[in-house]
């Protein structure tokens, strides 16, 4: 995968991003397991103008689901 730049304007902007579980959408692997050409990404980030004045300031992560 090769990394994205984007040229934003001056300002605030509030970020989500969506993780996605590709290996479950139908014909995402091929019979090696590998990701075929039309396999969805692993995440979708969301990028939008915000004039929000407070944000979360602590790092949120996710418990292992092994």
């Amino acid at each position: 995968m090769v990394p994205t730049a984007i040229d934003m304007p001056a300002g605030s902007y509030a970020v989500t991003i969506h993780l996605l579980d590709w290996e479950a959408e139908p014909g995402a692997m091929d019979v090696q397991g590998h990701a075929t050409a039309s396999a969805l990404p692993d995440f979708v980030v969301l990028v939008e103008p915000t004039v929000e004045t407070s944000f979360r300031t602590e790092l949120e992560t996710f418990d292992d689901v092994d």
